[in-house]
């Protein structure tokens, strides 16, 4: 554009009224196509959810809503703690069998009621819904409620995982909250409960 005689400090140009450009530099203005390429910008104002800011929200809501809780992963950073300051349990009550206990141990969240586990919370950040609900699966045997938390692209994929053995007799145990979801229930439960 000819009329931007300092290249470096541009935006001054477009600033204040109205300026007399030539022909050129106005076809150059409104013919502009920018390449196909280019990346799309970030939404403005959209949280950034990370595994460790759902680990903290959900072990928060646990606590407020008097449950012991317990976090596979207790090292996140979270606001100005860790999770695992957060979490009331450093290790896992021993309510079965030692088998079922290594598996239970790898679960993100876990809250618990009388040493047993009422809420299991897997996130899936990055990794398979699939292996989520085969960890949880694990301990049907108790009165466990089994919920994957992950962006709301993955339900159709819990939606259809749950649908097939071995989950589909239990299926009613099964829940997917997304992150949103997970973001509203901490909020509301900060309202009520604090």
């Amino acid at each position: 554009l000819q009329f931007i005689s300092s290249k470096d400090h541009y935006g001054a140009y477009f600033q204040g009224g109205v300026k007399r450009i030539t022909e050129a530099d106005y076809y150059t203005i409104v013919e502009f196509n920018p390449p196909k390429s280019e990346a799309k910008l970030k939404p403005r104002g959209g949280p950034d959810y990370s595994h460790a800011l759902l680990q903290g929200m959900l072990i928060e809501v646990g606590n407020m809503l008097g449950y012991d809780t317990f976090s596979a992963d207790q090292s996140p950073t979270y606001r100005d703690t860790t999770v695992g300051e957060l979490a009331t349990l450093d290790a896992l009550p021993e309510f079965t069998s030692a088998r079922i206990l290594n598996t239970a141990k790898l679960i993100d969240v876990i809250w618990f009621e009388d040493e047993f586990p009422v809420c299991c919370f897997e996130i899936e950040h990055s990794t398979d819904v699939t292996k989520g609900l085969l960890r949880m699966h694990q301990l049907i045997r108790f009165q466990t409620q089994f919920f994957i938390v992950a962006p709301e692209a993955t339900r159709r994929k819990f939606e259809t995982e749950t649908s097939k053995s071995p989950f589909y007799q239990t299926q009613g145990r099964y829940y997917f909250r997304s992150y949103e979801e997970v973001e509203a229930l901490y909020t509301l439960t900060k309202q009520f409960v604090t």
